[in-house]
C-alpha cells in the first residue's frame, strides 16, 4: 500500500514539475518575442527619422531653388534607408 502511494506522489511530481519546466519555457520565449519587437521597432524608428531628415532636406533644398543635385541625392539616401528599413 505505501509503496503505490509513494510511486503515485512520486508520478504527480513529475507531471508538475514538467508543468513548470514548460510554462518557463513558454515565458522565456514571450520574452525573447517582445525583445525582438523592441528591437525592430527600435531600427524602423530610426531609419524612419533618419529618411525623414533626407526628404526634408531634400525639399527644403528645392524650395530654396538651390543645387538640384543635392536633392536628388538627399532623396536617393532616404530612398536607400527606406529600402533598409
Amino acid at each position: 500500500w505505501l509503496v503505490g502511494y509513494l510511486m503515485r506522489i512520486q508520478q504527480q511530481l513529475l507531471v508538475e514539475q514538467r508543468e513548470a519546466q514548460q510554462k518557463l519555457a513558454e515565458h522565456a520565449a514571450t520574452d525573447e518575442r517582445r525583445r525582438i519587437a523592441r528591437e525592430v521597432h527600435d531600427v524602423i524608428a530610426h531609419s524612419l527619422s533618419v529618411t525623414l531628415l533626407h526628404v526634408t532636406g531634400a525639399r527644403r533644398g528645392l524650395q530654396e531653388d538651390r543645387d538640384i543635385d543635392e536633392a536628388v541625392e538627399a532623396l536617393e539616401q532616404a530612398e536607400r534607408l527606406g529600402r533598409q528599413a
